[in-house]
């Protein structure tokens, strides 16, 4: 595993959803873990978000920065690296805006942690209806029982429940299955040392539009000697619904990755985290 002190930084990618923001920063209040901060990674949202850091950090019991960068379109590879490189930590967690944690989140993020390894959680996919009702009402449902999920499965709001059961990484065959059994990179939930990430220059920003920076930065990662881990049965989000994104740019951004995957691209992106490792609070 790792000797190495684990400082955890989340950073968590937003745009213009105040309201289901604030859930997700009122999930890590609750954390068993205390010692982290938050950086807010805002792609171009309006002053709304701003306001709702600004009023909700008086509330929490973590340090929270607010990164912003202007709307140009989607930029997640951008505004990942902004909020990466002004993250103090040395161990980096990205979440996205719209995924609710457990308590237990960066504690077993921590205790899966591993050198030249990323670690890749899983989410429990919330339908309109429930979504609309956790964030209307506040209502806490990372604190559910796995019957409670159950119960919304049975009605068709939530999938994958059975991720909820948590299976320790102290049995041996566990670590061997989970990085075995290791699936694609999903950006809403995953974990990296920061140097690590910083040896392939972080996401490539040459990607625009949703899609496939993430899959990009695996291959870049794996290409320098960095594997990646499940953390199934360990680590879930609740993961709240939202209208598909525009994938208008979907097919340049796959092609781009096609580049990565047959060593066209460099391993260390030309347009990563290193333009912004001087970035100061917003």
């Amino acid at each position: 595993m790792h000797t190495t002190q684990i400082s955890p930084s989340v950073v968590i990618t937003t745009y213009n959803k105040p309201d289901v923001l604030e859930m997700v920063l009122l999930s890590l209040n609750l954390q068993t873990c205390k010692n982290f901060e938050v950086i807010v990674a805002d792609d171009g949202s309006t002053t709304e978000t701003k306001q709702l850091i600004t009023k909700i950090s008086k509330k929490l019991n973590y340090p929270i920065k607010h990164i912003w960068q202007e709307d140009k379109g989607f930029r997640a590879a951008q505004i990942r690296n902004k909020g990466a490189a002004a993250a103090k930590g040395n161990y980096l967690i990205f979440l996205d805006g719209d995924c609710m944690v457990r308590k237990t989140f960066i504690e077993r993020h921590i205790s899966l942690a591993e050198k030249k390894c990323m670690v890749v959680g899983k989410r429990i996919q919330l339908q309109n209806v429930l979504s609309k009702k956790v964030v209307q009402s506040k209502i806490m449902i990372s604190n559910w029982s796995l019957w409670s999920l159950l119960i919304e499965k049975s009605k068709g709001q939530l999938d994958k429940c059975i991720r909820s059961i948590y299976i320790t990484n102290k049995l041996p065959f566990m670590n061997f299955f989970r990085k075995k059994f290791s699936s694609s990179t999903p950006s809403f939930n995953f974990a990296i040392w920061k140097n690590e990430l910083l040896s392939v220059n972080g996401f490539d920003g040459e990607f625009t539009g949703w899609g496939r920076e993430d899959d990009d930065l695996v291959y870049r990662l794996k290409d320098s000697g960095i594997t990646t881990k499940s953390a199934l049965c360990a680590i879930q989000v609740f993961h709240l619904w939202h209208k598909q994104a525009d994938t208008s740019l979907l097919s340049k951004n796959e092609q781009r990755l096609l580049d990565t995957i047959y060593h066209k691209n460099p391993t260390f992106a030309k347009n990563g985290i290193n333009q912004y490792l001087d970035i100061k609070k917003c």
